[in-house]
């Protein structure tokens, strides 16, 4: 247990120090040796996975979140860059995030994103009208439950 402990502690500080130069790439690499090289099996990995997004953002590269990005994942809350402007399909399948904001930037939802995360609140950044321009596939039921959504737009 001390052994994973301290690679945890390493891995943290290596994040905070270099965490303005990580790219998604770098991030994987990241991701797939600390699970390799410490042998983390299930809720360790869901932890190892909090660790790095907490201190790096593995799509400052990207203008979307990919397909099945934090699928299954268990977190408090989640924000999505406001540069982003598109959810592919199944990003957020089965997730337990109790909420998820989303910026005004995103105008485009794939089918499925949202799929099996029927406990999440979502906190939209922009007016309900906004909400309504974005385009939004089929197999998003927890945005079609408008109850759900919390709009901060004026």
């Amino acid at each position: 247990m001390t052994n994973k402990i301290s690679v945890s502690l390493d891995l943290k500080n290596f994040i905070i120090a270099n965490e303005p130069t990580i790219t998604k790439q770098d991030f994987e690499t990241l991701y797939e040796n600390a699970k390799r090289d410490t042998n983390l099996t299930g809720d360790d990995v869901g932890t190892l996975t909090i660790l790095l997004l907490k201190y790096v953002n593995p799509l400052k590269d990207l203008k979307y979140v990919p397909e099945y990005f934090l699928q299954g994942a268990k977190l408090d809350s989640y924000t999505i860059s406001d540069h982003i402007t598109e959810i592919f399909s199944n990003a957020f399948f089965n997730c337990d995030i109790k909420t998820i904001f989303i910026p005004k930037s995103v105008t485009s939802i794939n089918d499925c994103a949202f799929m099996l995360a029927s406990n999440t609140e979502i906190i939209y950044e922009g007016t309900e009208k906004d909400f309504d321009n974005i385009d939004i596939a089929p197999g998003n039921d927890v945005l079609d439950d408008r109850d759900k959504i919390t709009y901060q737009g004026l």
